[in-house]
């Protein structure tokens, strides 16, 4: 079980290396703090849906072919599914998350919420899913 969890973990900092920065990044909030991102009125382009009683935000930028999801509120079990339909009742597209790495250790029916922190950034961590309209 720790090795899963490690796995995850270690996946999870691979498939984040692609995720561009800004300048414009805000500053780290102190460790004791809540990140930022959970108690943040959304942008524009932020989407905020409920699949299965887990609330999730969805972020899509102009002509991307995919977007951001993650979960928000009390943290509860949530799985590759729950992310998909996520990104289908925010944007009314089909919606297909690779996972890389993931995939190939068998994670399509792990529990993904223990992947909740993005320390890069000190907010949450954004699963990124394709979608086609």
């Amino acid at each position: 079980m720790k090795l899963k969890f490690l796995l995850i973990g270690a996946a999870a900092l691979l498939t984040a290396c692609d995720a561009p920065t800004t300048p414009s990044e805000p500053a780290a909030a102190p460790a004791d703090q809540a990140p930022a991102a959970d108690t943040a009125p959304a942008p524009d382009n932020v989407t905020s849906v409920k699949v299965n009683g887990l609330s999730f935000d969805v972020r899509r930028e102009p002509g991307k072919n995919f977007v951001d999801v993650w979960a928000t509120g009390p943290r509860q079990p949530f799985y590759l599914a729950d992310l998909e339909a996520a990104a289908r009742a925010a944007t009314g597209c089909r919606a297909k998350m690779d996972l890389g790495v993931l995939a190939v250790l068998g994670f399509e029916e792990e529990d993904l919420s223990h992947v909740r922190h993005n320390r890069k950034s000190d907010g949450p961590f954004e699963w990124h899913v394709q979608v086609s309209c």
